[in-house]
């Protein structure tokens, strides 16, 4: 069933209005629509979609900073509060959920251990996502300064 959606999914890219497509943009599509067909050819289908989901799903990593700087805000808010939650419980602190624990060297964590091999592989698998590992080593940089 997956291998008749994901071929079903495979259109071609409409160009916008007025827009003349480049030459080159039609063979960075048709190269990615053959490395696309030979992965489903070969069974691995779930596997990919299931690294995009994921790549996804931790994309604020591979942000531009000022985006990535909002997220990581937003996730502190949420990791402080549940660091009171716990307290106010009798519970041990959760590593990072604390107000005296380092951002940066959380972010350095998890953007270089747990988010930079998923975004290899997927740059490994389609190549025109290598911006976005790209963008994830400079805020890696950005956050060890």
């Amino acid at each position: 069933p997956i291998l008749h959606k994901a071929r079903a999914a495979t259109v071609a890219p409409v160009p916008a209005e007025g827009a003349v497509e480049a030459p080159r943009a039609k063979h960075l599509f048709d190269r990615r629509r053959k490395s696309i067909d030979n992965l489903i050819a070969s069974g691995q289908v779930e596997a990919v979609l299931l690294l995009f989901i994921k790549a996804a799903d931790l994309s604020n990593v591979a942000r531009p900073a000022h985006a990535n700087e909002r997220w990581v805000s937003r996730i502190q808010t949420e990791f402080h509060r549940q660091g009171h939650r716990e307290l106010a419980r009798g519970y041990p602190l959760s590593p990072g959920m604390g107000p005296k624990d380092s951002v940066a060297k959380g972010q350095v964590f998890f953007g270089g251990v747990i988010c930079r091999p998923l975004f290899v592989m997927l740059a490994g698998v389609l190549p025109e996502t290598g911006p976005f590992l790209d963008l994830l080593d400079e805020n890696l940089e950005r956050w060890k300064a």
